[in-house]
């Protein structure tokens, strides 16, 4: 796969939040998001660049992206990350050779970007009631870079989750995966056990950690931006809550979020969390939006809660099988 490099300043807009350069390689609004993103341009220039007919973008693009390195793959144009290096295939098979060798553990190569090493199941692969597989995957990045992961699937309606630790999970943007790296990432994966983990995140005291209404309401904003406005308000509706408190003379809407921190929303943290995380299907499978999912269950978040925790007296109330169903669960 060739890497071509471009200048900025020989672009030449074509037509709303489309560049092409001399070759005749066009980069349109997806291409240059990804431009915004890894070097630091405001993604907002190239909204205003719509509405008004500007060349903004190309401005401050010439200044903090005057050379852009890009990849087509499959007839299309992948910006590559300059801060990251692209893992070349003879690399990507010899970190797949490795992890097997250390793991015992064949992979499903389904994928030709992404090695999936499911783990055997144990008796401590389950959650209040919730039944876990476990597994770690090597993906290349298709803008450089190796996301070294494990995941979880949830059995009962598949929907998974990349654990965000930084025990189980890497970034390497060197794309340098060798067995020292393999292995110590082993050594915390293959004992990893799910009763134990999520019972650190999801209780305290030995009871469920409720979800306040900046929680529920936040996740249903990353469900809006990752997947769909509908999709979030089918699954996570805020009507119900704000009706609730409405009725008590409390206006959510006029609330600062650090009150709202102290307000019930009626249903367990977990439980909200597996909604996303079922919501989540429905978008699009790329890293970022699986990281904007599993910062929901970073354990410095739930440490900070927890260390903050009361319990909460008089709150909205659920119906069991509606929560159950926004889970994904079959009832």
């Amino acid at each position: 796969m060739e890497v071509t490099t471009t200048k900025t300043k020989d672009w030449k807009k074509v037509g709303d939040n489309i560049y092409e350069t001399p070759e005749g390689v066009k980069f349109e609004s997806k291409e240059l998001k990804s431009v915004c993103d890894y070097y630091g341009v405001p993604g907002t220039l190239l909204n205003v660049d719509k509405k008004f007919g500007t060349e903004t973008f190309a401005e401050v693009a010439k200044v903090h992206a005057p050379v852009v390195k890009y990849v087509i793959r499959d007839e299309k144009v992948q910006v590559l990350d300059p801060r990251s290096t692209l893992m070349t295939d003879e690399e990507f098979d010899k970190a797949i050779e490795v992890a097997t060798t250390i793991s015992g553990i064949t992979p499903n190569l389904s994928n030709k970007e992404k090695a999936v090493f499911e783990l055997p199941a144990i008796d401590s692969d389950s959650f209040l009631g919730d039944v876990f597989s476990r597994s770690f995957f090597i993906e290349r990045l298709p803008q450089g870079g190796v996301n070294l992961a494990t995941n979880l699937l949830r059995l009962v309606c598949t929907n998974g989750m990349i654990i965000p630790d930084t025990q189980y999970r890497s970034l390497i943007r060197s794309a340098n995966v060798d067995k020292p790296v393999l292995g110590a990432f082993w050594d915390a994966v293959g004992n990893f056990s799910v009763d134990k983990y999520f019972d650190s995140l999801f209780t305290h005291n030995g009871l469920p950690v409720a979800a306040s209404v900046a929680d529920y309401f936040g996740m249903h904003d990353t469900l809006n931006r990752i997947a769909d406005e509908d999709i979030a308000n089918l699954l996570l509706p805020k009507e119900p809550i704000s009706e609730f408190y409405a009725s008590q003379g409390i206006e959510l809407g006029k609330i600062a979020r650090k009150s709202l921190n102290r307000l019930p929303s009626g249903i367990d943290y977990y439980q909200c969390f597996c909604i996303l995380t079922n919501g989540a299907k429905n978008a699009e499978k790329t890293l970022e939006n699986e990281l904007k999912v599993a910062d929901w269950c970073r354990p410095s978040r739930l440490t900070q809660m927890k260390a903050s925790y009361f319990s909460f007296k008089g709150m909205p109330q659920f119906d069991t099988s509606v929560i159950k169903s926004r889970m994904g669960d079959v009832v």
